[in-house]
This record gives structure tokens, C-alpha cells and sequence, in this order.
């Protein structure tokens, strides 16, 4: 499993040399399972729901490693650098995108049964979209 906090201040880690785009996000996003946060600086429900979203690096953690699962949070401002994520018409905005694109669905139209964006909700999103495809383990809490 890949995590990615990209924001202005590390943005250019990810940056080719002409600077223009972000190709280590974009090939990420060609792999089958990615999970976007898209958040804005200064807006408060992007604000309560950031400390929820990283704390899906430390519950997944310890669960089977998954190659192909990427969770990514990225600054809004940064968007026009990542030609494989479009725009959110509100923030912040999360997203399942797999089949390099072709699949986008956001968490509000998820089939999850509660959505109140916490840690076990969007655990459950991220299970509920990349289960076992026959290659990877699913993941599995430790009791």
C-alpha cells in the first residue's frame, strides 16, 4: 500500500524536470486502486476531516500489503499539475478511481452504508472497492 501527502510543501518530490506535472502521481494512478482526498487550506470541513483521513495509513497498516492500493490526500492547488484527477465541484472531496481512470466514483455515491466521514467509514469505502481480486490478501484487522 502506497500513501501520498502531497501539499505545497512537498510538491516538488513529485515533480518531473520540466516541472510541469506530477508523473509519480499519474503513474500511481494508472495501478487499480486509488483513494483521493482533495482538500482545500482554510476550509473547515476539509479541516475535520484530514486528521480522519491520515489515520487510515496507521489502521492499514497492519493489515495484508496490498501493491495495489494507493491513498493519496493532495492540496487543491496542486490539481493542475496531476492530469489524471479532475477538479471537485466542492471540497473536500474524496474518490475511488481505478481501471487508469476510466472508474471514478466519489465516497458521497459509494454503496457504503454510512458515510459520516470517519476512520471506519472510510476504511470500510476502501475495503468495500478493493476486495480480493484472486492476487492480493483482503485486508484483515488484528485482534
Amino acid at each position: 500500500m502506497v500513501f501520498l501527502h502531497i501539499d505545497k510543501k512537498n510538491a516538488d518530490q513529485f515533480l518531473t524536470k520540466n516541472k510541469n506535472d506530477i508523473s509519480l502521481l499519474d503513474g500511481y494512478l494508472k495501478k487499480m486502486h486509488i483513494f483521493v482526498l482533495i482538500y482545500m487550506e482554510g476550509c473547515g470541513p476539509c479541516n475535520a476531516v484530514r486528521p480522519e483521513w491520515k489515520k487510515i495509513e496507521n489502521v492499514l497498516k497492519d493489515y495484508s500489503k496490498r501493491e495495489d492500493v494507493i491513498i493519496i490526500d493532495i492540496d487543491k492547488d496542486l490539481l493542475n499539475r496531476v492530469s489524471s484527477i479532475s477538479s471537485p465541484n466542492s471540497f473536500p472531496t474524496m474518490r475511488y478511481i481505478t481501471n487508469k481512470g476510466k472508474i471514478v466514483e466519489n465516497y458521497e455515491d459509494s454503496n457504503i452504508q454510512t458515510k459520516d466521514r470517519s476512520i471506519d467509514s472510510f476504511v470500510k469505502w476502501i475495503e468495500s472497492k478493493s476486495k480480493n481480486n484472486g492476487k492480493n490478501k483482503t485486508f484483515k484487522r488484528r485482534l
